[in-house]
């Protein structure tokens, strides 16, 4: 006796037509698990680096400082390098001189690891503008390493840069470029810039120790793209 085919209902059609789907999508699910492939780039991110590294880089706004050379010092000054940037004062008798060795400290971690150094720059931007001059940041910046900058300007171009990061500080209501004791209330975070010269990263206060900067530092160039 000839077999006669079933009727099919349009729900057991739709469960059917529903069941493949599923079935692909965790089929695409587990290829892209292995292969990689349509992955958010934001769930491979080291777990390290959250709260450190930006969601997205964030673009600056034009600015215009001088360096302790009296060059100008802009928006191109900060491409095509990783830039370590701190707020401060050559007059600050304790944060400054702490953060700045600390950074020198983090060079000499990095000189260990080959090419991390490379494209980096460490750049000191003063919020004391009274004074820093230009002579005067030449003769405090490079004792913490040769090749860090200090960078000053117009209080106001201070400001609207310090701004754009976030970078707190606050100046005395009445300013005496000759009293050396005065001080100044600022944040100590480095602000990490990427060579496209968008604001990347920042470090906290917690995390400067030279070791744990450097680690994280090749850990966010690593996450750029870069093969350290």
């Amino acid at each position: 006796m000839n077999a006669t085919p079933q009727r099919i209902s349009r729900r057991q059609a739709i469960l059917a037509l529903l069941g493949a789907t599923g079935l692909a999508l965790i089929g695409l699910r587990l290829y892209s698990a292995f292969t990689g492939a349509g992955r958010d780039p934001t769930l491979t991110m080291d777990k390290a680096l959250i709260g450190v590294l930006l969601p997205e880089p964030r673009e600056l706004q034009p600015f215009s400082l001088i360096d302790f050379d009296k060059r100008p010092f802009g928006p191109e000054q900060l491409k095509g390098k990783w830039s370590f940037l701190f707020f401060g004062y050559t007059h600050c008798p304790d944060v400054c001189p702490v953060a700045m060795g600390m950074l020198a400290e983090v060079y000499a971690d990095l000189e260990k690891h080959p090419g991390a150094l490379k494209g980096t720059q460490g750049i000191f931007v003063t919020v004391d503008t009274e004074r820093d001059t230009p002579e005067q940041l030449k003769a405090y910046v490079p004792y913490f390493h040769p090749e860090f900058l200090g960078v000053t300007g117009h209080q106001d171009e201070i400001h609207a840069f310090a701004k754009q990061l976030g970078a707190f500080y606050a100046l005395p209501t009445k300013t005496d470029k000759n009293d050396e004791s005065q001080l100044i209330s600022h944040s100590s975070v480095f602000f990490l810039i990427n060579p496209q010269g968008r604001f990347a990263a920042l470090f906290q206060p917690q995390l400067h120790q030279p070791a744990t900067m450097a680690n994280l530092f090749i850990k966010i160039r690593k996450h750029s793209g870069e093969s350290l």
